[in-house]
């Protein structure tokens, strides 16, 4: 894929609920290189919006914004069952194309993707902005600085109290909702990188709201290669909190509790790094001078801005892609596997690694 010359990527955003909203458009419009010039949504409403707090076009239909010659790249923000359909449209066209994650609900729609990308010659990327969250960044940190010798086991779980009925279609499977394929797709690709080529899934869920036909529980235990065991959770069970990380290896054990604060902090605005929860440090039990003891582990400032900055620098540079499809596609393939898994009752090996990831 060439770099492009002159002038900023024109970004055109599709979709601006609180994703688009929230986690796309305050982070392309603060990175030199990238213009946000157009926003399509389905609502009056919300193209009303964009228009007011973002100063730019609107589009009502898709199919407009992605063949729009005063676009370069588009962003998909949409339900989750519409990003295969339209990252290929928008490939089609010639853009480059940027989909939130999960990337597609199947291995296939990914495929499908992928192959249009390769045709068009155009960069196809996911939104896993997580990678950048501080939690995980000093998990890696803590792993990569070998103190707690070799990885063994990772709990990894985000959880909440209640279903939160805001958004009618993340609550519809057909339109792709529910936390497991939500949160799941960034512990999944948080566990992926840790872990490396996952060996086999082993996934459970549990359907008890007969009101909604989305999971209230979702669980995969994912064996790596290297003996790692990842284990994933998901829901709205929780009333209690439970560790947003337990990792134990042969030296010692990582806790860290609390969910990453730069959600909070987009909301009122703030791009930046806003400093995590004194109370949420993470605490590393592992032997000082022979005697076991609790060290406090200050958090690694995470920034999603580096995600946009990482686009950038792969369009105006050649540089390399931080997320690539590839990697999208392997979380898909496990998420999969974990939903066939749970439906089983069995074990679901992944051993052949797909080409490229």
């Amino acid at each position: 894929m060439t770099p492009a010359c002159g002038g900023p990527i024109r970004v055109g955003l599709a979709g601006y609920g609180l994703g688009g909203r929230v986690f796309h458009a305050p982070l392309i419009r603060r990175v030199p290189g990238l213009q946000l010039t157009a926003v399509m949504s389905r609502s009056e409403d919300k193209r009303r919006q964009a228009e007011q707090e973002l100063g730019v076009r609107t589009f009502d239909h898709f199919s407009t914004l992605a063949n729009s010659p005063e676009t370069d790249l588009v962003v998909i923000v949409t339900p989750h069952d519409t990003h295969c359909a339209l990252a290929v449209e928008a490939l089609r066209a010639g853009k480059h194309v940027i989909v939130d994650k999960v990337m597609s609900l199947t291995v296939a729609e990914a495929d499908r993707m992928i192959e249009a990308a390769e045709n068009a010659n155009r960069l196809l990327s996911v939104y896993q902005n997580r990678r950048w969250d501080g939690d995980f960044l000093t998990l890696r940190r803590v792993v990569d600085e070998g103190l707690l010798g070799r990885l063994r086991v990772v709990e990894s779980c985000v959880g909440r109290w209640g279903l939160s009925r805001r958004t009618a279609w993340r609550l519809s499977d057909a339109h792709g909702g529910g936390y497991f394929r939500d949160w799941g797709a960034h512990l999944v690709d948080q566990a992926l990188q840790i872990g490396g080529t996952p060996r086999r899934v082993f996934g459970d869920m549990l359907f008890t709201d007969p009101s909604v036909d989305i999971e209230t529980y979702g669980y995969a235990r994912i064996e790596f290669a290297s003996g790692l065991r990842f284990c994933v959770e998901t829901g709205c069970l929780n009333r209690a909190p439970k560790p947003r990380f337990w990792a134990r290896g042969d030296l010692g054990s990582f806790v860290k509790y609390g969910l990453d604060p730069q959600e909070a902090a987009l909301a009122r605005g703030d791009c930046g790094w806003p400093g995590d929860d004194p109370a949420h440090r993470a605490l590393l039990h592992v032997d000082v001078g022979g005697q076991p003891a609790e060290v406090l582990v200050e958090t690694v400032p995470g920034g999603y801005v580096r995600y946009y900055e990482n686009i950038a620098a792969v369009l105006h540079e050649g540089a390399v892609l931080a997320v690539t499809a590839a990697q999208g596609r392997e979380v898909v393939r496990v998420l999969e596997a974990a939903r066939q898994s749970a439906h089983t009752g069995a074990w679901v090996r992944l051993d052949a690694s797909p080409s490229g990831a």
